[in-house]
């Protein structure tokens, strides 16, 4: 692999996206309150999208059903969802601490955050309304990710130790994990999920240098 350019921002970056509808543009954010939008075929910055003045922007996420659709989450405690083409976006409120992760649903319908506040919850992106509210956790919760074969379950792990399988629609917790690794520290403060493309392995990154499957 060689660089082919860097994409400058001047804070740290915490997380970068490639847009599901177009190639040749990926999303980052950074702890300035900034999300950039750039080319990567020439590194130019095609948008700069503004959060309120000091907030760092933790979050982001691409629509997978509309190009100019981007959302993220900051530690204002919101959700925003923006137009990337006119820089307008709707503000999700409803979280009582930093917002952490973000995911869309399968069809770009629907929307979970996760937050520090212990909770997740499903918003409709089209309206803003807050649909429901997962409770569980007893930490905050800090990756949330859709299960790639059934848009209905997402799963989701933080500062408590435990993996959860959630059911969009019912609410409830269809199963807890508590793997071995987690079990030997119940400090983790940073930890991280991915969905294998056939849904059938969730593999789970944590604070004590491990990965767990």
């Amino acid at each position: 692999y060689a660089c082919l350019h860097t994409l400058q921002h001047y804070n740290i970056v915490w997380a970068v996206a490639f847009s599901k509808l177009n190639r040749s543009v990926v999303a980052s954010c950074d702890a300035a309150g900034l999300c950039k939008i750039w080319n990567i075929s020439n590194g130019e910055c095609l948008k700069t999208l503004e959060h309120d003045e000091e907030s760092t922007v933790y979050t982001i996420a691409w629509s997978p059903s509309n190009e100019t659709q981007l959302a993220s989450g900051a530690d204002d405690n919101k959700v925003r969802i923006w137009n990337t083409d006119t820089s307008e976006c709707r503000e999700l409120v409803g979280h009582e601490s930093t917002v952490y992760s973000i995911a869309y649903s399968q069809d770009g319908i629907t929307l979970v955050s996760a937050s520090a506040d212990h909770t997740c919850r499903l918003w409709n992106v089209a309206n803003g309304t807050e649909l429901r509210i997962f409770r569980g956790a007893t930490a905050g919760v800090f990756s949330i990710v859709f299960s790639p074969n059934d848009g209905t379950v997402f799963a989701s792990v933080g500062n408590d130790s435990t993996i959860r399988i959630w059911h969009t629609c019912t609410g409830s917790c269809i199963r807890e994990i508590i793997g071995t690794s987690i079990a030997e520290d119940t400090r983790l403060d940073s930890v991280v999920l991915a969905y294998s493309p056939d849904g059938t392995v969730l593999a789970c990154g944590m604070s004590n240098s491990n990965n767990e499957l």
